[in-house]
């Protein structure tokens, strides 16, 4: 747990200094910031308030606190960090693109994100209820995977959903067994 998550007080906007150039594993754990911003230095930059590395290759802190009910992790993002959702309450949709090779337990306590688009083949081997990346789907009640990704869903995929009839064009739907 953060030392910030300990501090339910502390709300808004966190301005990350430019002089920053290591932020440790877990650094906002549920954090109720609604805002990351102020840095964009070789190490880390902020969009749409969201924390990334500075290549936008690895996704490591979406605000908490932050209103949005959707978000659609950008193009290019290839990782997604443990617990870097984690909180998230007004979050019920996201998108995960299709070069996110790797995520982690990021979405544990989203308990409002009840839809989600995967169009990652490694992600969508990577659902199953044991796995980590298994906090993607653990809250939704519907799951709709790109037709090119969908032939990767694990055997225990099948287990906690079932294929329905896609009102989405190149996707499947799942929906909650």
């Amino acid at each position: 747990m953060s030392a910030i998550s300990t501090c339910p007080n502390v709300n808004g906007e966190l301005v990350i200094p430019q002089s920053v150039t290591s932020i440790s594993a877990y650094p906002f754990h549920g954090s109720p910031f609604t805002v990351f911003s102020g840095i964009d230095n070789e190490y880390y930059t902020t969009v749409d308030e969201v924390l990334y590395d500075a290549d936008m290759t690895n996704l490591i802190q979406y605000p908490a606190g932050k209103p949005d009910t959707s978000f659609i992790v950008p193009s290019g993002v290839e990782s997604i960090d443990n617990y870097s959702f984690y909180g998230a309450e007004s979050l019920t949709s996201i998108t995960i693109p299709s070069s996110v090779t790797n995520i982690g337990a990021a979405f544990d306590g989203c308990s409002n994100l009840k839809t989600v688009i995967i169009e990652s083949a490694a992600v969508a081997a990577m659902l199953s209820g044991s796995s980590s990346a298994g906090s993607l789907v653990r809250y939704a009640s519907t799951v709709y995977v790109s037709e090119s990704a969908a032939s990767s869903l694990p055997a225990a995929f099948a287990n906690m959903f079932s294929e329905t009839t896609s009102d989405m064009t190149g996707y499947k739907k799942y929906v909650q067994a």
